[in-house]
Order: C-alpha cells, then sequence, then structure tokens
C-alpha cells in the first residue's frame, strides 16, 4: 500500500483484438473524427463506469487505471484489463473520465500531421471536447482534483516528485507542446515558484 494507493496481482486474459485507446487513435485525427469516435465504443465505456458508481456519481477505486489502453470493446461490452492499482477512496466519474482522456491524448498529441482533435491547442480544450461527444461536462473543479489525484497516483506507484508531476500534468492541460518543455525544465532543474505560477494560470 502506497498512501491512498494500493497494488494487488490482477490476472487479465489476453486479448488479441486493439484496446480502445488504440482504435481511437486510428481515428483521432480525421475531420469527422467526432463521429468516428462515437462508433468506437467511448460510450460503452461510459455506461461501464457509471453502472459501477457507489453514489454521488462516485466510482471505486479500483477503476482509477481503467484508462482507455487497458479497455477492449467487443460486441459493445467493455472489460477492462490489469487492475493491479486500487485508490483507496471513490473517484468522481468526471475526474476519472479527465484522467483516461489525459492519457489518451499523450499519445494522440505525439503523432503528426495535427488534425481532428488535435488540432485544439488546449489540453483542457480537448479533454473538453472529448467529454462533449459523450456528454460528459466538467467543470473547474474536476480538473483540479484529477490534477490531485494524477500527481499521488505518480507519486506514489512511480516514485516522481509530487510537486513535478503536478506541474507536467498543468503544462499538458495549458497546452500538449508544452510537455516536452515541462519534461525538459524538470530534467535540468529549472524549476522556479514563478514559472510554477504562471502554468498553473494558464492551465486552468
Amino acid at each position: 500500500r502506497y498512501g491512498s494507493l494500493s497494488h494487488q496481482v490482477a490476472e487479465s486474459e489476453w486479448h488479441a483484438g486493439h484496446s480502445l485507446h488504440t482504435t481511437m487513435l486510428m481515428c483521432c485525427r480525421r475531420k469527422d473524427f467526432r463521429d468516428q469516435l462515437s462508433l468506437m465504443g467511448l460510450g460503452a465505456w461510459c455506461n461501464y463506469v457509471k453502472s459501477s458508481s457507489c453514489e454521488n456519481g462516485l466510482v471505486p477505486g479500483e477503476l482509477i487505471d481503467a484508462i482507455w489502453s487497458n479497455v477492449f470493446i467487443e460486441n459493445g461490452k467493455c472489460e477492462i484489463i490489469d487492475k493491479e492499482w486500487v485508490w483507496n477512496l471513490p473517484i468522481k466519474f468526471e475526474v476519472l473520465f479527465i484522467r483516461a482522456a489525459y492519457w489518451f491524448l499523450r499519445d494522440a498529441n505525439a503523432l503528426d500531421p495535427k488534425d481532428g482533435i488535435t488540432k485544439y491547442s488546449s489540453g483542457r480544450e480537448q479533454i473538453e471536447y472529448l467529454g462533449d461527444i459523450v456528454s460528459v461536462k466538467m467543470s473547474k473543479r474536476d480538473f483540479e482534483d484529477f490534477i490531485k489525484l494524477e500527481s499521488d497516483f505518480a507519486a506514489s506507484a512511480l516514485g516522481a516528485n509530487l510537486y513535478k508531476a503536478k506541474f507536467q500534468v498543468h503544462c499538458f492541460l495549458w497546452g500538449p507542446r508544452y510537455l516536452v518543455m515541462a519534461k525538459s525544465l524538470v530534467s535540468k532543474a529549472r524549476f522556479t515558484w514563478s514559472t510554477i505560477t504562471r502554468v498553473i494560470r494558464k492551465s486552468l
């Protein structure tokens, strides 16, 4: 157990097909990406997670790593693999959606040329657009809670510096292109409070 995070042995069956993450990457830069993403199974993931809700829109902490690279959609049904990490508190559905979208969009924005969803310069705007496709509305508080959750997860599971992890997430929300800058600043210890304050103000 690592603070709010626990690690457990989790067995999963092998899947020969593409994960939701991969199928979404295949179409995310198409001009009709909105229609395509609706067909890829994003709605099935939302329905699965919502059906696992505890109460007040919260979902069990064992779904913290139900990001789309760990999700397979078959015949409209959703299956989640690699459930080795467990958050010891319930998580708001919208916060979990932001986390899944964040990890998907990190890879989507590494592709060239930019088009479809990656033509939007703000990482937050990209996440909100994904949410709009499946009618998921996110507030500023949801993004703030995600930043705390993600940085705590990185510190607990990966041993990352908490503040540097938080800084990198803020940089992505400000603009995915700034994630490269964030990694450079962190690795070279060019990490000042003036830089942090500017990024936080821009990202939210």
